[in-house]
């Protein structure tokens, strides 16, 4: 007989929460670029927290992690080769995540 047990107790928390269709939480300009961009919070979005900018590339690795500061953050991208990567803007209570173009 089996003399062990174990119990656990599993919680779930969402953290993406989809942001109303008409609402757009950050802008990302010029969109294609060759060294840099720059990302423009919107509709108070840096006011849910800490807001942290992640790129990646299509294999999901991570390649540009930095802390956004104020409304309208640069992101050298100089480094990069051309190609297309996701942007992800996330906060507390938000991820949001959008395509940038690399030329």
């Amino acid at each position: 007989m089996y003399s062990d047990i174990f119990l656990a107790k599993l919680s779930y928390t969402p953290t993406f929460v989809q942001p109303p269709f008409n609402e757009k939480p950050f802008n990302i300009f010029p969109n294609p670029s060759d060294d840099k961009v720059y990302i423009k919070l919107l509709n108070d979005f840096s006011l849910l927290g800490i807001t942290t900018l992640s790129i990646y590339d299509i294999n999901s690795r991570q390649l540009i992690k930095q802390p956004v500061y104020s409304e309208k953050t640069p992101v050298d991208i100089a480094m990069l080769p051309a190609g297309v990567y996701i942007v992800k803007v996330s906060n507390e209570a938000t991820v949001i995540v959008k395509k940038l173009i690399k030329q």
